[in-house]
């Protein structure tokens, strides 16, 4: 599952060509995260080329590293606890390459044709939002 579950979604972008009808959809909610050299967006933009799907993906802005290691607080009892958590929490981010992640929605349709649309946040009326408008 990788060190963060990452790999999670190489498996079910994997498995999905298993369920696929023509002209239907498949849609992911996940983290999708930057490491040196790697980033998840390539990695679904390679699966959408070699599927031919149209692809939506709706990101939330980036967070950098020195987020997660200060957001991710557990059961810390003083100041002291928590300030000897992020500095581990950053020397493991450090370790596996991480610079960055963000919360994305990737909608993937199987229409046949590649295509892929990089939006961030969602737009002021997104019930509008539809492959039509694309």
């Amino acid at each position: 599952m990788g060190e963060y579950g990452h790999d999670v979604l190489t498996r079910v972008l994997n498995g999905l060509p298993h369920y696929w009808a023509d002209g239907g959809f498949a849609q992911i909610v996940t983290f999708l995260y930057d490491f040196n050299g790697r980033s998840q967006f390539d990695d679904v933009r390679v699966f959408a080329e070699s599927q031919q799907l149209e692809t939506l993906v709706l990101k939330s802005p980036s967070l950098d590293r020195f987020h997660v290691a200060s957001t991710q607080r557990g059961n810390l009892r003083n100041y002291e606890s928590y300030e000897a958590k992020v500095f581990a929490d950053l020397d493991h981010l450090d370790r596996i390459g991480m610079i960055s992640y963000c919360t994305a929605v990737i909608t993937f349709k199987n229409g046949g044709k590649y295509r892929v649309k990089e939006q961030f946040g969602l737009a002021h009326n997104y019930s509008k939002t539809t492959f039509r408008n694309w």
